[in-house]
């Protein structure tokens, strides 16, 4: 039988520990936390998200002046924000420090940041549209792909652009489109 939460999974709550009797014990975000910030919420089949060790992309610079992180949840919720630096006690099974990304203020967002969220935002919404398994690199390759053609954001909303996307980046082939 396929186990389908483990112990440190992202969910809206966190799979602390899996007793022997299929009892699941959460440890969910007290509201002390506050509300996730800096970003933008995009959601996508779950079939898509594939299990690893961590669930946390950094697309570093030129995506956005600071890059753009991607915390992607089992459960096909996906948040994308600007770049929050993390401590290395942070970085452990959560992968994430709270304080960077729970808030109930958001940053100074620079316009370029703001372009950058938006673009990875449509772009993962392009890719699982048409069933891609999302991986950092796909993200990255796809955010390379894109500013070097010189496209903008809303260009991602033209048919003709996301099968251009799919082709030259995902490797689709126009009989699998």
């Amino acid at each position: 039988m396929r186990e389908f939460l483990a112990e440190g999974d992202l969910l809206v709550a966190e799979v602390q520990q899996i007793m022997g009797d299929g009892v699941i014990s959460l440890h969910t975000r007290s509201t002390q936390y506050g509300k996730l910030r800096n970003g933008s919420l995009v959601v996508i089949p779950s079939s898509l998200i594939r299990r690893l060790k961590t669930h946390v992309y950094t697309l570093p610079p030129p995506c956005g002046p600071v890059g753009v992180d991607v915390f992607l949840g089992l459960n096909g919720y996906l948040w994308v924000c600007q770049h929050a630096e993390r401590s290395d006690a942070a970085q452990g099974a959560v992968g994430f420090e709270g304080e960077g990304v729970y808030s109930n203020q958001n940053d100074d967002i620079l316009p370029e940041s703001r372009t950058a969220i938006a673009l990875v935002s449509n772009l993962i919404s392009v890719l699982a549209g048409h069933s891609c398994l999302l991986t950092d690199r796909l993200l990255l390759a796809a955010y390379q792909w894109t500013t070097s053609s010189g496209l903008s954001t809303d260009s991602l909303l033209e048919k003709e652009v996301q099968l251009d996307l799919l082709r030259n980046v995902a490797g689709m082939q126009d009989d699998a489109l």
